[in-house]
């Protein structure tokens, strides 16, 4: 369930479930124990869901892509987001700042046109594909991207990760505290809280 602040249907006398994916930092009330009352079950990201889901919706072996060759990956960091939160345009202009190219083909800080990183891509997007598929189109095309969260809030990890690892793109992410438990392998992402500045994480890449 997704939107601002739902309020919970009467008490019911049959089984009742409620599904949400989004954050409890930035839904807060989908945790609280009044709103709980109102379920028998409750399906979320988080270990303390009755059932847990999860965002990653992929094959052991789609996560062993390599995506196009890696010599012929842009050098750039890919960063395509349709939500411009501050902090992730605090993270893009620090990234510049530090000496990145950053490719921002998204409605957030955008600089540069789909088509011109990839035709292929940029039909998807014409043909009615889902924004997702063009978002792995594009991902197969970089060696780094930037994978932020909405939230910093534990177990919570979206697309924004699962999409880069499935089209051979390595993430920088920012999000899930406990986020090395859950990722197919503990250096299959890059953590940017890893690294004592944005200078150190430059030269690192």
């Amino acid at each position: 369930m997704q939107g601002p602040s739902p309020s919970p249907p009467p008490q019911r006398k049959h089984l009742s479930a409620v599904l949400h994916v989004e954050s409890d930092i930035r839904f807060p009330e989908y945790n609280s124990s009044s709103w709980k009352a109102h379920w028998n079950v409750g399906i979320s990201y988080g270990a303390w869901s009755d059932v847990q889901m999860s965002y990653m919706a992929y094959s052991p072996t789609q996560l062993r892509r390599t995506g196009a060759p890696f010599a012929s990956k842009r050098d750039s960091l890919l960063f395509v987001y349709g939500q411009c939160y501050e902090h992730r345009q605090e993270a893009f202009r620090a990234l510049v700042k530090a000496g990145f190219a950053v490719d921002a083909p998204g409605p957030c800080l955008y600089n540069i046109g789909v088509e011109e990183i990839s035709k292929d891509c940029a039909n998807l997007g014409r043909g009615g594909a889902t924004v997702w598929s063009q978002s792995e189109c594009l991902l197969h095309h970089y060696k780094f991207y930037l994978a932020w969260e909405n939230s910093v809030s534990t177990s919570y990890v979206t697309e924004k990760l699962w999409q880069g690892l499935a089209s051979g793109a390595v993430p920088i992410y920012r999000g899930a505290p406990d986020i090395r438990s859950l990722l197919p392998h503990p250096d299959a992402a890059l953590l940017w809280e890893d690294f004592e500045s944005v200078d150190a994480l430059a030269a690192y890449v």
